[in-house]
């Protein structure tokens, strides 16, 4: 099994390997010439966020490439057993909830992406801008009425696949928090329903809390690995996000609010507000979840217990006080508080800029 793993994740690291030489890597660099000789500052910004965006976007892909092994421990660590003991009776009843929830916040970020590419393609055509004739600014050393339409479609191209495997990461992560949530509503559900009365009312048997606890151990160790494969990733993401939400607002305030490029900006505010959501929100859903862990233990009759199964709650009680929490690269939490820190910053950034623009 491990070997078909590994043949997979070779052969997926060439196949993106060979599309970002192939594909991404001239249409930025195209950009950074473009860049480099122009003064007009619309126009810097323009590809700035765009540059920022994809630049962010590679440096996920090589992050996810270089750490794709612990892909397989992430593997491992689901298909333990002991998560799926108590999972039909305690744990089953919140993955519909849960699951529902992700899907649809996966499938809006993908409907913002997908308008933003829709977007990127349909402006020159309808804003008619002789200075813009391409969706991306950028240098090709073309003769551009005859290949204006093979460039065109190249950089639409180009645009839809970064963005469909850019958001896949994204997405990938925001599921493996998910099954996080549920595994942490299980462990509580587990420790409202230990009948300390020597099992005659149903529910699990004192014995068991052996099990809880290595249930406990199997999340801690599960998130562990987790952050160990995003954390840089989403650290990453999140400082680009605030350069990026700052420099589409100064974009905004050049562009006429009559065009679609003034459409597209708007939708790709949106993208990247929802792109930084997806994390923070799950981030916090974690947070919020574990809080809970000590107050369950109180609710199952745990003073009909034996001293030995009280101390053990006890223990549990103890290191519930240890927030359990994902981070971005060991810097951030991710909570909601953080998403609001992304907001403020941009928008004293944008506040700066706007004031240079100005005068």
């Amino acid at each position: 099994m491990e070997t078909v793993y590994q043949n997979f994740y070779e052969v997926t690291e060439f196949e993106i390997k060979q599309f970002t030489f192939t594909g991404l890597y001239p249409l930025l660099c195209s950009m950074f010439v473009t860049l480099a000789n122009t003064d007009d500052l619309s126009k810097v910004i323009d590809i700035l966020y765009y540059l920022l965006t994809h630049s962010t976007y590679l440096c996920k892909l090589y992050n996810f490439i270089k750490n794709r092994r612990k892909l397989l421990d992430i593997e491992d660590v689901l298909q333990e057993k002991i998560l799926y003991k108590y999972f039909d009776r305690y744990g089953k009843i919140y993955w519909h909830e849960v699951i529902r929830n992700c899907k649809i916040l996966s499938y809006t970020f993908r409907l913002s992406v997908f308008l933003v590419v829709l977007f990127y393609a349909l402006f020159p055509k309808f804003d008619k801008d002789p200075d813009r004739t391409l969706p991306l600014a950028g240098w090709f050393p073309l003769n551009m009425d005859t290949f204006h339409t093979a460039i065109y479609a190249f950089q639409i191209f180009c645009m839809a696949v970064s963005a469909g495997t850019n958001t896949s990461t994204d997405i990938y992560c925001t599921k493996l928090l998910s099954l996080a949530i549920i595994e942490i509503k299980m462990l509580k559900n587990c420790l409202r329903n230990v009948d300390y009365s020597n099992g005659n009312n149903g529910g699990i048997k004192p014995e068991e809390l052996g099990y809880i606890v290595a249930l406990h151990k199997h999340l801690l160790h599960y998130i562990t690995v987790l952050e160990g494969m995003f954390t840089y990733g989403i650290f990453l993401q999140f400082l680009a996000s605030i350069g990026v939400i700052c420099l589409t607002g100064v974009q905004m305030l050049v562009t006429d609010p009559r065009s679609v490029q003034f459409i597209l900006l708007i939708v790709y505010l949106i993208c990247m507000l929802c792109q930084c959501g997806l994390y923070c929100w799950y981030g916090n859903e974690i947070l919020t979840e574990s809080n809970g862990i000590a107050e369950a233990c109180y609710m199952s009759n745990w003073y009909e217990g034996t001293t030995e199964q009280k101390k053990v709650l006890f223990l549990i009680m103890e290191r519930s006080k240890r927030q359990i929490e994902m981070t971005a690269g060991k810097f951030f939490t991710l909570n909601l508080g953080t998403y609001m820190m992304i907001l403020k910053s941009s928008y004293s950034y944008f506040a700066v800029l706007q004031r240079v623009y100005k005068d």
